[in-house]
């Protein structure tokens, strides 16, 4: 009896980590969110930048209350400035990829 209440108290236990970051995106290596490459998952929103690799494409699942993620072509944050909606498939003009991100508040 003690064994199955270890088990359900593990299982709430991951079921609640599964979903505890605020800001979640989707990578894709081609152009139209197709390849799915990997997901980035963040609570930061403090403007900063952040490096995430050169991919083509960008699908936001969700973003922390009251803030944006702003998506960039190059490592710094400075270049071509995308907001991605929640949902939308972003890519680029003429095949750049994406290098970089910020969640700002």
């Amino acid at each position: 009896m003690h064994f199955g209440n270890t088990i359900i108290s593990l299982v709430a236990l991951t079921a609640g980590t599964a979903s505890a970051y605020a800001t979640n995106f989707d990578v894709f290596s081609d152009g139209g969110c197709r390849a799915y490459d990997v997901t980035f998952s963040t609570d930061v929103s403090d403007g900063g930048c952040y490096q995430i690799g050169g991919y083509g494409s960008v699908r936001t699942s969700s973003v922390k209350s009251g803030c944006s993620l702003t998506i960039y072509t190059d490592s710094t944050c400075s270049a071509n400035a995308i907001v991605a909606g929640v949902g939308a498939c972003i890519t680029t003009i003429g095949g750049a990829k994406f290098y970089s991100y910020s969640v700002d508040c």
